[in-house]
C-alpha cells in the first residue's frame, strides 16, 4: 500500500496501517476502510491511542468485536494490491489537520492523531463502536492533552 508523507509518521503510525492491511486482508476486504484502520489500531497495546482508550474505560475486546461484528467477509482475489478507500484517506488527511504539541517540539503523525481522525470521520461502523463504549471526539481530546502535560518535565 502506498501512501505519501510516511516520513512524519511515527513507526507505531506506519505499523498500524500495516496492521489495518493485514485485517482487511483477514476479512476479505480489496481496501482498507476506517474500521480496518481502527482494528489495526488495536494491535499494539502500546501505542499512545490504545493508551488514551484505556484511561477512558474502553474495552478493547468488545470494541473489536462490535467492529468486526459488522464487517462482512468477501471473497478476495490473490496477489492484489491493496489500497485505503477514499475515507480512509480522509482520516488520514484529518489526523494531519490534528494540533501537535508544540511544548514537545512534535511534528510527527502517531496514532493518536488517527484515533482523532477516526473520532472525526471514521464513519457510522467506527462512531457506533467508540459511542457504545463512551468515547467522544471531546473526552479523547481531553484526555489526550492531559496525557501530553504528563510527558512535559
Amino acid at each position: 500500500m502506498a501512501y505519501t508523507r510516511w516520513t512524519r509518521w511515527t513507526e507505531r503510525a506506519r505499523y498500524m496501517v500495516l496492521f489495518a492491511e493485514e485485517e482487511a486482508v483477514r476479512l476479505g476486504a480489496s481496501a482498507v476502510a476506517p474500521e480496518h484502520l481502527l482494528l489495526g489500531l488495536l494491535h499494539d497495546p502500546s501505542n499512545v491511542a490504545l493508551r488514551i482508550l484505556a484511561r477512558l474505560g474502553v474495552d478493547v475486546s468488545a470494541l473489536r468485536s462490535k467492529v468486526e461484528g459488522r464487517l462482512t467477509a468477501r471473497a478476495q482475489g490473490a496477489d492484489k494490491e491493496i489500497r485505503l478507500t477514499r475515507e480512509s484517506k480522509r482520516v488520514i488527511d484529518l489526523a494531519y489537520e490534528e494540533p501537535k504539541p508544540r511544548r514537545l517540539n512534535a511534528d510527527w503523525l502517531g496514532t493518536e492523531h488517527l484515533l482523532l481522525g477516526l473520532l472525526r470521520g471514521g464513519g457510522q461502523v467506527v462512531t457506533e463502536a467508540f459511542r457504545l463504549q463512551g468515547v467522544s471526539e471531546e473526552t479523547c481530546r481531553s484526555t489526550l492533552e492531559t496525557f501530553y502535560k504528563e510527558q512535559v518535565v
